[in-house]
C-alpha cells in the first residue's frame, strides 16, 4: 500500500484530532475567563458587609477611649430608652436598610432561621432580621458620627 493513501483509519485519525483540538480550545478559552466570569457574578459589598467594617473601627476607638466609651453608651441608651430623641438621618438610615430593595439574591441565618430573599424583594419582607440589623447599622453610624465630633478623630 502507498503512503499517501487514505484509508477510514486515517480518516477517522483526523476526525478525532479534530475533536480533540476544538475540546483543548474549548477548555482553555473556559479556564481564561473563568476568573471574569468569578469577578461579575461576586456581588456589589452590602450594606451588611460594609457594617463590619464600621464595628471593628468603633470598637477599637471604644475600648482605648473614655471619651468615645461614653457617647457610645449614650447612644445606646437613647435608642434603647428614648427612641423619640434619635436624629431623623439616623432613623432614615435603618428604614432605608429594612426597606431597601435588593439587587442580588440573598442567602442568610437570623436567630438560627434560614431566610431567602430574591433579586427585587424588599429586604424586610424576606429578612427577619432586617429591621433589627438597620437599627444596628444606623446605631454604629451614629456612634461613629458623635465620636468624631464629640472626642476628636
Amino acid at each position: 500500500m502507498a503512503r499517501n493513501q487514505t484509508t477510514s483509519f486515517s480518516i477517522a485519525r483526523y476526525i478525532l484530532f479534530f475533536i480533540l483540538g476544538i475540546l483543548g480550545i474549548g477548555i482553555g478559552v473556559w479556564i481564561l475567563t473563568a476568573d471574569r466570569r468569578i469577578a461579575y457574578d461576586t456581588p456589589a459589598p452590602t450594606t451588611t458587609q460594609m457594617m463590619g467594617n464600621i464595628d471593628t473601627a468603633i470598637a477599637e476607638r471604644i475600648a482605648r477611649d473614655p471619651c468615645a466609651r461614653d457617647v457610645a453608651d449614650a447612644v445606646a441608651r437613647m435608642w434603647a430608652y428614648t427612641p423619640d430623641n434619635v436624629p431623623a438621618p439616623y432613623k432614615e438610615l435603618a428604614q432605608n436598610y429594612a426597606n431597601e430593595t435588593l439587587p442580588v439574591a440573598i442567602h442568610g441565618n437570623c436567630n438560627d432561621v434560614q431566610f431567602e430573599c430574591q433579586s427585587g424583594d424588599i429586604r424586610r419582607n424576606c429578612d427577619p432580621c432586617a429591621v433589627s440589623t438597620g437599627r444596628m447599622f444606623a446605631q454604629s453610624r451614629q456612634i461613629a458620627d458623635w465620636i468624631s465630633e464629640q472626642c476628636g478623630e
